[in-house]
């Protein structure tokens, strides 16, 4: 039996459509629009979405809805500022939030891959990316008690280092609106601002907290509330 051109064209179409409603089925046909990793198909987490599948082009709101995760501890995490502009941040903008860093050091998708997978408590076997301080201070904070694994790669893999986005809101406003103590603000950064030790220790009932750590994870770790902790310190910023 021989088939006309036209058939033929009709009969290839069919055999795509086919092949594509196959393939979906399946969990096999994915395309870039639809921002959905891999699923891990053995070891710890299997069935569940692999984080280092995540890649450049997500944005953190779609990476807090694949995981499930609160983009307000992604922000925090990577000091994006705002949480309303945070959702439209894509993980490859780390790059150049971040900017060149000593010794070659890089802030970007990696980094959020790593972070993801310490969250999830999915395997890290060979990762090696760097995370700001921040981000570190928010695992840490979700959870205290992580393993000795990962305890010993947040300690060889932090570094203190600020973005692009975090640094500048807090300059921005010494000129209208004067100093003020946000998500993303330091204990350091407090004491740039005036407020001395002891009154610090005051008001968080408590002995001088790491310089470095933020204000937010200090009172989400010790169970204070953040705006309470952030109202009592910006009265004292700005009396």
């Amino acid at each position: 039996m021989k088939l006309k051109n036209n058939q033929i064209g009709v009969l290839i179409v069919i055999i795509l459509i086919g092949g594509i409603y196959i393939a979906k089925g399946f969990d096999l046909w994915v395309t870039e629009s639809d921002k959905i990793p891999v699923k891990l198909s053995e070891g710890i987490g299997a069935g569940s979405y692999d984080p280092f599948d995540i890649r450049g082009s997500y944005s953190f709101e779609e990476i807090s809805d694949v995981f499930e995760m609160d983009i307000t501890l992604l922000a925090e995490a990577f000091q994006l500022g705002d949480v309303e502009e945070a959702k439209g941040i894509k993980s490859k903008d780390l790059e150049s939030l971040y900017g060149e860093l000593e010794d070659d050091i890089e802030i970007g998708n990696e980094s959020v891959q790593v972070f993801v997978a310490i969250m999830k408590e999915l395997d890290i076997s060979g990762s090696d990316a760097m995370l700001p301080v921040s981000a570190v201070q928010v695992l840490l904070a979700e959870n205290p008690n992580r393993s000795e694994e990962v305890l010993t790669y947040l300690e060889s893999h932090q570094v203190e280092a600020y973005s692009n986005g975090a640094i500048p809101e807090i300059e921005a406003q010494t000129d209208s609106e004067g100093l003020k103590v946000n998500g993303n603000t330091t204990f350091s950064q407090v004491i740039d601002f005036g407020v001395s030790k002891q009154e610090i220790e005051a008001i968080i009932g408590g002995k001088m907290p790491p310089e470095n750590q933020s204000v937010r994870s200090y009172c989400t770790e010790n169970g204070l509330s953040f705006s309470e902790v952030k109202e009592a310190l910006n009265t004292l910023i700005m009396p």
